[in-house]
């Protein structure tokens, strides 16, 4: 009657199985993966923000981050120089802040 027949594949299931367990160790080592120091991004944005505001309404304002002060003047200009240092992972990445306009600039 010809050949015996051989089920030498993989079942539905057990490709199932495979998937799930595949799948789960992806998404878990995703979400561990932590977004390192995000103060790093926050620093920026509300910097930004604070001199806009410090200009608009033409009042004094200060931001703190990582015990260090930030004072704007009411034309948004700071009245210190300084360098603030973030570690994101194996990189220490630098904002330094410019006297006077308080421009940043970012160096690694």
């Amino acid at each position: 009657m010809g050949k015996p027949f051989y089920n030498s594949g993989f079942t539905l299931i057990e490709m199932l199985i495979v998937m799930v367990i595949l799948s789960s160790f992806y998404v878990f080592s995703l979400t561990s993966i932590k977004l390192q120091s995000s103060d790093y991004y926050e620093f920026y944005d509300s910097y930004l923000l604070k001199k806009s505001r410090a200009m608009l309404t033409g009042t004094p304002d200060k931001i703190i981050i990582e015990n260090k002060e930030v004072r704007f003047n009411q034309n948004g200009n700071v009245n210190q120089a300084q360098t603030v240092k973030f570690k994101i992972g194996p990189i220490t990445k630098k904002f330094t802040i410019q006297l006077g306009s308080g421009v940043l600039i970012e160096k690694e």
